[in-house]
């Protein structure tokens, strides 16, 4: 019995060396248990490129653009029931200024330097939506929006603060800043800051932006000193 197995063994050999001349095959390695099965090895893949983490929110947003009519009325209310990732306000800023210069843009940048880089949509590079990526669940996540485009901005700092700021007035200032949540899956408010000069527009006051409780800065300057000392702004 153990001559006639060698010798199918051997048949089998000469076949696979014989197919082998034709066309070479890439090599696969292969472990051996105890039941006789071979099952390949797993492969050590690549790790993912950014545009292939995002690739889902970048389509969403190019199709979007392209598809926005700034004649609809309810072109925002379609931009929100279609597509879950894009910021609409920046969607239909871009759309409306595209006549002068305003493009859509993706930038890549790690943030909260865990080793994933986040995404960074912006206008013309300036940043007005940020997202992360979910290993677990192999999806973008989205991490905040810039929600008014005109009359804020969003600013990414190398110490990983994220401060945005928009105005309600020439006297009345809104700031916010934050940073990526310890999961990397979210944000983390610190705190949110109204501004409003008074007496005359001399005098700055400073308040708890949810709940108009006085604060103790003295400027501007105080609160970007707690948040980002020696800290400068990621450009793209």
């Amino acid at each position: 019995m153990k001559r006639v197995l060698i010798g199918i063994l051997i048949v089998i050999a000469a076949i696979g060396l014989a197919a082998c001349e034709d066309k070479k095959e890439p090599e696969v390695t292969t472990v051996v248990i105890e039941s006789g099965e071979v099952t390949p090895e797993p492969e050590n893949l690549p790790a993912l490129q950014n545009d292939e983490m995002y690739k889902e929110v970048i389509d969403e947003y190019k199709i979007s653009l392209a598809s926005y009519d700034l004649e609809d009325l309810d072109a925002e209310e379609k931009l929100l029931n279609e597509f879950g990732y894009v910021n609409p306000a920046l969607i239909m800023h871009i759309a409306r200024y595209q006549d002068t210069g305003a493009e859509l843009t993706f930038d890549f940048y790690d943030i909260d330097k865990n080793e994933i880089d986040e995404l960074i949509v912006g206008v013309s590079g300036a940043p007005a939506a940020i997202y992360s990526y979910d290993k677990s669940s192999k999806a973008p996540v989205k991490i905040c929006f810039l929600e008014t485009i005109e009359r804020g901005s969003l600013n990414i700092y190398d110490n990983g603060i994220i401060n945005s700021e928009g105005a309600g007035g020439a006297a009345l200032h809104y700031y916010e800043f934050g940073r990526i949540s310890s999961d990397g899956l979210g944000f983390e408010s610190l705190e949110k800051i109204e501004e409003e000069y008074v007496d005359g527009n001399e005098v700055a006051e400073y308040r708890n932006a949810e709940t108009g409780d006085k604060l103790d800065y003295n400027s501007m300057a105080d609160v970007f000193d707690k948040y980002i000392p020696n800290s400068e702004i990621v450009g793209f």
